[in-house]
């Protein structure tokens, strides 16, 4: 493999990089000073600069030189709906930007174990530490890509599907993503504000399945706000 360059963070991070660009300017023309003032740096320097090149990567970034401005991607991707059909789209299209990725994707396509990954890519001519970067890199995007998009299908592209249709199908497939015993993290996509995560060692039995439900009724009154009665108020 000849010397390929590759993203030094995952996807999901390059987000909230791209966001505090997108929220300073939007989508304004940025010279590389200001770009790089945006994403927490000082000036262009080398370690900027790769981070310039990931948010490209990533097709977050677009332009070159002096002539930068957040991609429609990326807006896309901050701003929609979360189980708007075009942000998953837009978070799919992100993921697959990077040459290697794109590479891995084929290589690993039911997804494989980091040292797996890690190993494979010594093999093809990157150092350790490089390869431990990129693997780094490539599990996080991919882990990003499941959470924010694994209720989306592109063989039925359905975009008549309800936001509350979209959300059962999410939770069912975050449930069902990863076979076999073991702790796992599963998000739950409520539709609105962030979602909670679930994590535990799934599957479980019936008997603890039930434990934490009484549990989590329990825990209901310190998790749950009650209404205000003022909020029902007539005028």
């Amino acid at each position: 493999m000849a010397k390929r360059s590759f993203p030094h963070i995952g996807l999901g991070e390059a987000t909230e990089r791209i966001r505090a660009a997108y929220n300073e300017d939007h989508r304004n023309e940025m010279n590389a000073m200001v770009a790089v003032g945006h994403l927490g740096y000082s000036g262009v320097t080398g370690t900027s600069a790769t981070m310039i090149s990931t948010l490209k990567k990533f097709n977050l970034l677009e332009g070159r030189g002096d002539s930068l401005r957040v991609s429609d991607d990326a807006v896309t991707i901050l701003v929609d709906d979360r189980m708007s059909v075009d942000r998953a789209k837009a978070i799919l299209r992100s993921a697959s930007g990077p040459d290697l990725f794109r590479d891995l994707d084929a290589r690993f396509p039911d997804g494989g174990s980091e040292r797996n990954v890690r190993i494979y890519l010594e093999k093809q001519g990157l150092t350790s530490k490089a390869a431990t970067k990129a693997t780094e890199a490539y599990s996080e995007t991919r882990d990003f890509v499941t959470n924010e998009t694994s209720w989306y299908s592109s063989e039925e592209d359905n975009t008549s599907t309800s936001p509350e249709e979209a959300t059962m199908t999410a939770a069912a497939t975050s449930a069902t993503a990863s076979p076999g015993t073991g702790t796992r993290d599963i998000p739950l996509p409520l539709p609105e504000g962030p979602w909670p995560v679930l994590r535990g060692v799934f599957p479980m039995n019936e008997s603890s399945w039930q434990q934490m439900i009484a549990l989590l009724e329990a825990m209901k009154p310190g998790l749950v706000k009650t209404d205000d009665p003022d909020d029902h108020e007539e005028p």
